[in-house]
């Protein structure tokens, strides 16, 4: 029997002290999205220490200038403070506030925004879309695919997919193939919901069909090409060649004298 090797872990029961249950983690910060700089994360108070650099740049060089535009813009206020002029400033301001939270919710509703992935990170809608229409494109029976990509959300990813199939497949396991490559990678890979099932449009691609011969105006098959006319064709040779037999009109062939 080999020696056992000393160095070796022991497993946990052979020690007579139990193992120590592992302690719970303590507060971990909620992590950043992979590639945000340091000075997105604190922009707010970088823009606030922006301005207050600028205040006291303002306080120690120009400040008989800033007290002077100071007081002009205070004479100028007295001379507005009437009620149309502060219905005026009401106004324009409320307006700003407005367009600032309509911006603000035209770009976060946006269905061209980034989808975000769980566990951090963010994947462009276009990005999605080419992934789609390569996998599809790869299916049987499919000859190219179109696929748009909106991002809905709280309420999931929407996908529709247009496919142009060969003119011998089959269209419902073309349809049902297209939505499983779409739950498949939206669902399982990159753990997001669908709004709702793929949906798919599909049509046929351009038919090719092969020239076959067309009939005469007698009614008659056409010679196939290369051939020549149908005229030529069908009339009757003059007589046999060099090599050949003579008939007696009936299918029979005689044999030439000597043979």
């Amino acid at each position: 029997m080999a020696a056992s090797d000393h160095r070796a872990r022991p497993w946990p029961g052979a020690t007579a002290r139990p193992v120590a249950e592992p302690r719970a983690p303590g507060r971990v910060a909620a992590p950043r999205a992979p590639g945000e700089a340091w000075w997105r994360a604190y922009r707010g108070p970088l823009a606030v220490a922006a301005l207050a650099a600028g205040a006291i740049a303002l306080i120690w060089l120009a400040s008989g200038v800033a007290l002077d535009a100071a007081g002009g813009a205070l004479d100028g206020a007295r001379d507005l403070d009437t009620p149309r002029g502060r219905a005026v400033a009401t106004t324009l301001l409320v307006a700003t506030a407005l367009l600032a939270f309509v911006g603000r919710w035209g770009s976060r509703s946006s269905p061209r925004r980034p989808l975000a992935i769980p566990g951090g990170g963010r994947l462009a809608v276009e990005t999605l879309e080419a992934l789609l229409r390569a996998e599809i494109t790869a299916a049987d029976a499919v000859e190219s695919a179109r696929v748009r990509v909106e991002n809905a959300h709280r309420r999931g990813v929407r996908v529709e997919v247009y496919v142009e199939v060969e003119p011998t497949a089959l269209l419902s396991d073309v349809a049902a193939r297209a939505r499983e490559l779409v739950a498949d990678a939206v669902e399982r890979r990159l753990a997001l919901r669908l709004a709702a099932p793929a949906g798919v449009e599909l049509r046929y691609g351009e038919l090719r069909l092969r020239p076959g011969p067309s009939p005469a105006l007698d009614g008659r098959a056409a010679a196939p090409p290369g051939s020549g006319d149908g005229a030529a064709a069908r009339a009757p040779r003059a007589g046999p060649t060099a090599g050949e037999g003579t008939g007696d009109g009936r299918g029979g062939v005689f044999r030439r004298a000597g043979e």
